[in-house]
């Protein structure tokens, strides 16, 4: 809690939000595929990423689990995947995401800011060093413009000081798109 604490500490003289952690995040209910409508730009992504998927897979009593991601560039050419240990500890829906087995942060990574578990999640992570990411997924690759409204105004709701116009454009998800199977599951 102390090296957390000093952390976010760091990150709110950054400028980052301070989003109340959920209280009754259940893990087994978003372990599963989502596909991301939309992110903000990271440092490990391939400029024009698209079909983007995530598969959460085989959560243990202790609360880790298996991440899978993958998606494809602009021409439609898989990403090479890229697969992590994931772990939710409590109901906070703050977690940690590991992508390399030589490291796991000291801190959460990735936290659930809001999800209906059913049709969308908001992800969020803000630190100095690696700056602000928010994640908007849905359970469905192709979702009304309607939904993505819903969904993007509760994220702006949720992180009113992030400048939304820096997100990367929207992820064409469909037809075009070879998504990994769901034997993962």
């Amino acid at each position: 809690m102390f090296i957390e604490s000093l952390v976010n500490q760091a990150a709110n003289a950054f400028g980052c939000d301070v989003i109340a952690s959920l209280t009754d995040f259940d893990g087994a209910r978003y372990m599963g595929t989502w596909y991301s409508q939309q992110d903000s730009p990271q440092v490990w992504e391939t400029d024009g990423a698209t079909c983007v998927q995530a598969i959460y897979s085989n959560l243990t009593k202790m609360g880790h689990f298996d991440v899978y991601n993958r998606g494809e560039d602009a021409d439609f050419n898989e990403i090479t995947p890229a697969t992590a240990d994931g772990y939710c500890p409590d109901q906070s829906g703050k977690c940690t995401i590991s992508f390399s087995p030589d490291f796991t942060p000291f801190f959460p990574n990735y936290q659930v800011i809001d999800t209906d578990y059913d049709s969308f999640a908001l992800v969020y992570n803000c630190r100095p060093v690696t700056g602000v990411f928010i994640g908007l997924l849905t359970r469905d690759n192709i979702i009304s413009d309607e939904l993505y409204d819903q969904i993007f105004a509760r994220a702006q709701e949720l992180v009113p000081s992030y400048d939304f116009s820096l997100m990367n454009p929207r992820h064409y998800q469909g037809d075009k798109c070879t998504y990994y199977s769901e034997q993962l599951q």
